[in-house]
C-alpha cells in the first residue's frame, strides 16, 4: 500500500502541475507480422475510487462541524479564491455523483466550546433525532464522548476503504480497540495539514552558514534526532551583542513551538501507551529509548541560541513572522505557518520532524489533536449512502482541494519546487495519530500520555520516571473506561 499511496501521489502532481503526456512516437522495430502487445494502462488515483453514481431524489445530508474548521466545507459560490473554489467544487462533485443536497451545520466547537459541543452531539443522538448523518469535531474534544453507543465503526461502512491513499490508513493499527474504529480521519479535514507538525528551514541562512542541505538530510536518511541536534546547535548568534537572547532582535539556531514539540514523542516513535497483540491498549514500561530521548533533548534545549516556549495563538503569529523575517535558522511549527511565509524574501524548506535514528522506518508526522475528526452517529439516516459520502469526500478533496491549498499557501512553490513536493510528500505519507494522542483527553492523569517525553525536557527537568510512575495507575484506570465504552 505505501507504494501505491507513492505512485499516486506521483500520478497526481503531475496531474495538478500540468505534466505534458509523454512522446508516443515508437521506433519501427521491423516486425510488422507480429501482433503488437497493448500497452499497459497507467493507474490513477480514479482507479481506486470505486462510489457509483446512484439518485438519492436530491435528499437533504447533514454534516455537523465546527465554527472554527468551517473552512473545511463552507463554500457557499465560486468566489476567485482557489480554494474556495476547490471546496465548492468538490461539494457540488458528491452532490451530483450522489444525488444529494449537502446541509452543513456549523457550531461552536473549539477547545473553549468542547462541552456544549458535545452536548449538541449527545442530545441528538440520545433523540435519535436523526438531525447529523456525519460529525466532524476536533479530535481532542469529541473523543471523550466517543463509544459504540454514540458512533458506528468504519468498518461497518462497506464503501470505506480505508487502504486509499485519500484516509490515514496507519490509524488502524494504532486506535481499532475490539475490532473497532470509531473516529477516523481522511483528506475531508483539510484541517489536517494545517495541523501537521513540521519544521522549516531558512535555506539562504543555511547556504550562508556552510550547513548541511536540509533536503539532503531527509532523502539521505540522515535526519535523526541527534543530526538535528548537530546541525542546530551553536549557529544562533546574540546580534546585537547584549548577552541576553530577544526574539525578533537575536538569531536563534532553533526555534520551537511547545504546542507541536509535544509531536516529538510520535516523530521518534515512543509510544508510552500502546497495544498488544489482542489489541487492548496496555501502559508502556519506561524504555532505554524514551530515557535517551529525555537526556539528549533536555541538554539542547539548555543550548544558547535554542529555544522552546508557548507563544500562545497570538504570540505564534508574531513568531511565524520573526522567521520570515530570518531571525532563526530553524523554526519547529505547524503546516499552518504556510499561511504567513507567503511573502518571505528568503527561500525555505518544510521537513519532516527527525527519526529516532536511521534504522526507524519512515519519518514519522504527528496530526495535530485539533483535527477535525470524522465520527459517523449511530442515528445516521442511512449508513450505506453515508459511507459513500465519506469516501467521495476525501477522494474528491485528496485530488483537488488539498493540491490547491498546497500552491496557495506556498505561492505557487509546490507546483514549481520538486523539493518541496517531495517534503511534503513524505511529510503526508507518514502522517500518524497514535492512540496516546487521541485519548490524551479521554485518559489525561496528573500527566498526559502524549506529553511525556515534551514536559520532562522542557518543564521537569527530565524527571520521566517519576512521570511514568506517578501517573501509570490514572492511565490504567482511564483505559479500563475507554475498553467499556467500546464493548459490544
Amino acid at each position: 500500500m505505501k507504494r501505491i499511496f507513492a505512485c499516486l501521489l506521483a500520478a497526481l502532481l503531475l496531474t495538478s502541475c500540468g505534466g505534458a503526456p509523454a512522446d508516443e512516437t515508437t521506433a519501427d522495430t521491423g516486425a510488422a507480422d507480429v501482433e503488437a502487445t497493448p500497452a499497459e494502462t497507467e493507474t490513477t488515483v480514479d482507479d481506486f475510487f470505486k462510489v457509483a453514481a446512484e439518485d438519492n431524489g436530491g435528499k437533504t445530508f447533514s454534516l455537523l462541524t465546527t465554527e472554527t474548521q468551517q473552512y473545511e466545507y463552507a463554500a457557499e459560490e465560486l468566489t476567485g479564491d482557489v480554494v474556495n473554489d476547490a471546496v465548492y467544487e468538490r461539494n457540488l462533485a458528491v452532490e451530483e455523483l450522489l444525488g444529494i443536497k449537502f446541509n452543513f451545520v456549523y457550531k461552536p466547537g473549539d477547545w473553549a466550546n468542547k462541552d456544549s459541543y458535545c452536548q449538541i452531539i449527545t442530545n441528538s443522538i440520545m433523540a435519535a433525532d436523526g438531525a447529523y448523518d456525519i460529525v466532524s469535531g476536533m479530535i481532542s474534544c469529541v473523543q471523550p464522548i466517543a463509544s459504540t453507543q454514540m458512533f458506528m465503526s468504519v468498518y461497518d461502512l462497506p464503501d470505506i476503504n480505508m487502504d486509499n491513499p485519500w484516509w490515514v490508513s496507519e490509524m488502524q493499527d494504532g486506535l481499532t480497540i475490539n475490532g473497532k474504529l470509531i473516529g477516523f480521519i481522511g483528506d475531508m479535514s483539510l484541517s489536517m495539514y494545517k495541523g501537521l507538525s513540521v519544521i522549516f528551514a531558512n535555506v539562504d541562512l543555511i547556504t550562508d552558514r556552510n550547513l548541511e542541505n536540509p533536503y539532503d538530510m531527509v532523502l539521505n536518511n540522515e535526519w535523526t534526532l541527534d543530526k538535528m541536534i548537530e546541525q542546530t546547535s551553536g549557529i544562533g548568534q546574540d546580534t546585537n551583542g547584549d548577552g541576553t537572547w530577544t526574539l525578533g532582535e537575536d538569531l536563534y539556531g532553533m526555534l520551537i513551538y511547545e504546542v507541536p514539540y509535544r509531536s516529538m514523542q510520535a516523530s521518534l516513535d515512543i509510544q508510552t501507551i500502546g497495544l498488544n497483540e489482542e489489541g487492548i491498549p496496555t501502559v508502556n514500561p519506561l524504555t532505554d529509548k524514551l530515557s535517551s530521548a529525555v537526556d539528549k533533548l533536555n541538554a539542547y534545549l539548555k543550548e544558547e541560541g535554542v529555544l522552546c516556549k508557548d507563544f500562545g495563538t497570538e504570540g505564534v503569529i508574531e513568531i511565524n513572522g520573526f522567521f520570515a523575517s530570518d531571525k532563526m535558522v530553524y523554526y519547529m511549527g505547524k503546516l499552518e505557518a504556510l499561511d504567513y511565509l507567503r511573502d518571505m524574501e528568503s527561500d525555505y524548506a518544510v521537513i519532516p520532524y527527525p527519526k529516532y535514528d536511521q534504522n526507524q522506518d519512515k519519518y514519522l508526522t504527528l496530526i495535530a489533536t485539533a483535527t477535525q475528526m470524522t465520527y459517523i452517529p449511530t442515528t445516521t439516516n442511512d449508513a450505506g449512502l453515508t459511507g459513500k459520502v465519506c469516501e467521495a469526500l476525501s477522494f474528491y478533496s485528496y485530488k483537488n482541494v488539498v493540491p490547491a491549498y498546497y500552491d496557495v499557501a506556498l505561492k505557487n512553490k509546490y507546483s514549481r519546487d520538486e523539493n518541496t513536493q517531495q517534503m511534503l510528500d513524505i511529510i503526508r505519507a507518514g502522517a500518524v495519530m497514535p492512540f496516546e494522542y487521541a485519548y490524551s483527553t479521554m485518559i489525561a492523569g496528573k500527566y498526559w500520555p502524549n506529553q511525556i517525553l515534551s514536559y520532562s525536557t522542557w518543564k521537569e527537568d527530565g524527571q520521566v520516571a517519576s512521570m511514568l510512575a506517578a501517573t501509570q495507575a490514572q492511565w490504567e484506570e482511564a483505559i479500563q473506561t475507554t475498553l467499556e465504552a467500546y464493548a459490544d
